[in-house]
């Protein structure tokens, strides 16, 4: 399957995210990658609470959202 629309990847520096961006980047496949704290050269740093992020996502673009809360004192935050 050939993927031409744009990808945004939310949690983009997550363990699956990692993967599944660098996967669709190998296959050339155009990729917007966003996580609250980038550690990944490459990943843009939002937070998806913001509304200004919907500036970041490309018209026609697939959005696959991984983001979470990953740690138990986040999540009881």
């Amino acid at each position: 399957m050939e993927i031409v629309s744009p990808v945004f990847v939310t949690g983009a520096d997550g363990f699956v995210g990692r993967s599944l961006v660098s996967r669709l980047r190998k296959q050339g496949v155009e990729v917007i990658a966003i996580d609250a704290e980038p550690s990944v050269q490459g990943t843009v740093k939002a937070d998806i609470c913001d509304p200004k992020i919907e500036q970041l996502i490309p018209s026609q673009s697939i959005v696959i959202h991984l983001a979470a809360l990953s740690t138990d004192g986040l999540c009881r935050n």
